[in-house]
């Protein structure tokens, strides 16, 4: 059985694996578990699903960001 992920893990293999071909344990529990689906135009990638999207989401809102405070 494969393990849960962390957020951050889940996001980094999302962020890594979208658009890819499906390999591995983890990948078989990011498809079965709807972080990834498959393309409806090349079934041969997967593009991130409901759930990966707002975990990602929720990851990048909680990282902080250096925001260059230079006047344009």
């Amino acid at each position: 059985m494969v393990k849960p992920l962390t957020a951050t893990q889940l996001a980094l293999l999302l962020t890594q694996w979208s658009g890819k071909k499906p390999s591995g344990e983890d990948m078989d529990y990011l498809i079965e578990s709807g972080y990834l689906v498959k393309d409806e135009k090349d079934s041969s990638r997967l593009v991130l699903g409901d759930r990966g999207s707002i975990i990602l989401a929720a990851v990048i809102n909680t990282v902080p960001f250096k925001t260059s405070t230079t006047p344009t």
